[in-house]
Order: C-alpha cells, then sequence, then structure tokens
C-alpha cells in the first residue's frame, strides 16, 4: 500500500492536506489542529509533515481557547475547487453528521456531540478512517476557503487553504 504523503502542507482531513497560514480566527484563540499520529512535527498552527496511510483511523484535536459554546444550529461551510469541480460542504459543527460528496464519492464524517463547550482543554473534533486503498490514483489538489458561524449567524472563523494529495513511493 502506498500512503498519503502530505509533505509539509498543514492540517489534513479525509485524506487532503491543508495549508492553514491564512485562517483568520475571529472567537478561537490560538487554536491548533492536532493529529494523533502521522505526522512528524508541530507548530502554533498544529501538524505538520504529515503522511497518512490508507486504510487508518485519525483522531483530529483542536488545542486552544473557544471563547464561547459552540451549540446546535452552528455551522460551516467550505467551497473548494477539486479535481477541476466545485465542491460545496455546508455542515453542522456538531451534533450531526457532516455528508457531501466530491466526484461521485459519498463521504459522512460524524461530527461531535453538542455543544462543544467552551474553554481551553483539547476538543477532539473528528475521526476518520481513510479507504483501504487509494480511490483516485492521481496526485490531487485543492483550493478553497471556508466560514464557521455560530448559531446566532455571527462568525466565528473564516479562511481558505490549499490541499494536495499525492502518493509516496515505498523503498
Amino acid at each position: 500500500l502506498s500512503p498519503v504523503c502530505l509533505g509539509s502542507l498543514r492540517r489534513a482531513a479525509s485524506g487532503l492536506s491543508m495549508n492553514a497560514k491564512q485562517w483568520y480566527q475571529r472567537r478561537v484563540h490560538g487554536g491548533s489542529l492536532i493529529f494523533d499520529h502521522g505526522c512528524d512535527t508541530k507548530d502554533q498552527y498544529g501538524s505538520n509533515d504529515c503522511t497518512l496511510n490508507w486504510g487508518e483511523t485519525y483522531h483530529v484535536a483542536f488545542q486552544g481557547s473557544i471563547g464561547e459554546d459552540i451549540t446546535a444550529g452552528a455551522m460551516f461551510n467550505i467551497e473548494a475547487k477539486v479535481l477541476f469541480k466545485t465542491v460545496n460542504i455546508n455542515c453542522a459543527f456538531c451534533g450531526k453528521n457532516c455528508t457531501f460528496t466530491i466526484e461521485s464519492k459519498d463521504i459522512s464524517i460524524k461530527m461531535p456531540d453538542c455543544p462543544i463547550k467552551a474553554g481551553s482543554e483539547p476538543q477532539t473534533l473528528v475521526n476518520f478512517t481513510l479507504p483501504a486503498n487509494d480511490p483516485l490514483p492521481i496526485k490531487v489538489k485543492a483550493e478553497g476557503s471556508g466560514t464557521g458561524t455560530l448559531a446566532d449567524g455571527s462568525v466565528l472563523v473564516t479562511g481558505s487553504f490549499e490541499a494536495e494529495v499525492s502518493k509516496l513511493a515505498l523503498e
């Protein structure tokens, strides 16, 4: 099996690594996204130099200070260009599965229970398992932007990202 090589890009999710340097955080202070394994380094933004292996399960946690509870009704949206197509992801931050489609592949990620409590304790955001085999055995690039809002519609976080998935040759 060839693992997914995420190089020095940041913050991977479901096989995409995201360069998170441009994330702008409003009510999330000093936060980072940390993978439980598969990454060689971390900095103030979170895990870096990641290699995520096909068929393995990963747990992603947020470490930082959340100024207020994230409750039912809080949403995030991501608009990304993947393989020359636009993908729109609109999901609840908590309490429901996040379900979307990329290249005719349905993806469903269990989101944490509501509420996500304010504070500075690490919060598990998502657990996911990569497919057993590479579903798209080509180099894939993605870029996009997103916004997260609280239940009252006020902005929690906004940002943009770049992502790439490629195979790592095993020696």
